[in-house]
């Protein structure tokens, strides 16, 4: 990862949205999620799990994984 200028703000991630068997609607209509999925059982919006990771969504940091960035 290039070096990056670093300063304190607040850093927004980009969730990632799982779609399993036991999943609605609830998630895309009453918090107005974006997702690929029409239905959703999970929403994980701050992840360094290998099976989720969620990216930076704004400022000096946005597009980079939160596990890099930590």
């Amino acid at each position: 990862m290039e070096k990056k200028e670093l300063y304190c703000y607040p850093m927004k991630m980009q969730p990632v949205c799982k779609n399993y068997i036991w999943g609605g609607t609830r998630l895309l209509k009453q918090f107005n999620k974006d997702s690929e999925f029409s239905t959703i059982a999970e929403s994980w919006e701050v992840s360094c799990n290998s099976a989720g990771l969620t990216a930076v969504a704004n400022g000096a940091f946005e597009g980079s994984l939160l596990r890099e960035v930590v």
